[in-house]
């Protein structure tokens, strides 16, 4: 049976708020509306207070905007869905791991797909959050694991949970860290300082010479060749072919059942 999924609308125009639930409504989805908030200042005590699995949220409203808002959680434990009339903030939005961009006036075909889109994206991440409970019950944290690690961002110093990092990816000599709660951030160490600090978890595997990644993320893998292996925000890798075999068991002995 399919679990509810609990969203928040957040956008300054009601009519807007009616037109996304009767759309919900009408397709007969199973994303049930908690709650709509019409500032982003109500909205964060909202989220807090109903911890909503989905947010559909607009960007330009008045006082703090769509981007601030997602910017005041560390790391969010929800999905999230612009709905917006500008098409410029796209590439930001997903920066910043959002599942879905919709476009005002929205084009119901068009919102059709992406309710599917999104209802599958928000239960691998609750599938995720149950995996991660399962694994901090069953691994040994006495051995020397490392729960945070901090990054240097500009101006300032990133905290992330571990289990909240994607991926690091190296590009001629940038090392690049993914994670589902923050922007892209660069790194002047290099890969194997990463996976030497994180060799004592296991769902960090080394899948070809430049990419780390935390199996937790997966979203799907390819079995032929290549290999390619998606992981949270849409982000895909290609499995090294020497060690196609040995990671492919890694994975399925990690996320199996």
């Amino acid at each position: 049976m399919t679990q509810i999924i609990k969203a928040i609308i957040v956008d300054d125009e009601i009519a807007c708020q009616k037109t996304l639930s009767l759309l919900l409504q009408n397709l007969q989805s199973n994303i049930q509306i908690i709650a709509c908030c019409d500032n982003a200042d109500d909205a964060f005590i909202c989220i807090q207070k109903l911890k909503p699995d989905l947010v559909f949220l607009d960007i330009k409203m008045p006082g703090k905007d769509g981007m601030q808002l997602l910017e005041m959680f560390q790391n969010p434990d929800f999905s999230v869905v612009f709905v917006t009339g500008y098409d410029q903030f796209a590439l930001k939005a997903f920066e910043l791991n959002a599942i879905d961009y919709i476009l005002k006036p929205i084009d119901v075909e068009r919102f059709d797909l992406s309710v599917q889109k999104i209802t599958r994206n928000v239960q691998q991440q609750k599938e995720l959050r149950f995996l991660y409970s399962n694994l901090n019950n069953s691994i040994d944290f006495q051995k020397k694991t490392v729960a945070k690690l901090l990054f240097h961002y500009a101006d300032q110093v990133v905290i992330l949970n571990v289990q909240d990092i994607v991926c690091f990816n190296s590009q001629d000599g940038v090392l690049d860290i993914y994670s589902t709660g923050f922007k892209t951030i660069r790194s002047t160490k290099n890969l194997m300082d990463y996976e030497e600090i994180l060799k004592n978890y296991p769902h960090f595997i080394r899948i070809n010479k430049s990419c780390l990644i935390n199996a937790l993320h997966i979203l799907s893998y390819s079995k032929g060749d290549p290999c390619e292996i998606t992981l949270y925000g849409g982000l895909t890798h290609e499995v090294s072919r020497r060690r196609k075999t040995e990671i492919l068991k890694t994975l399925q002995y990690l996320l199996k059942p």
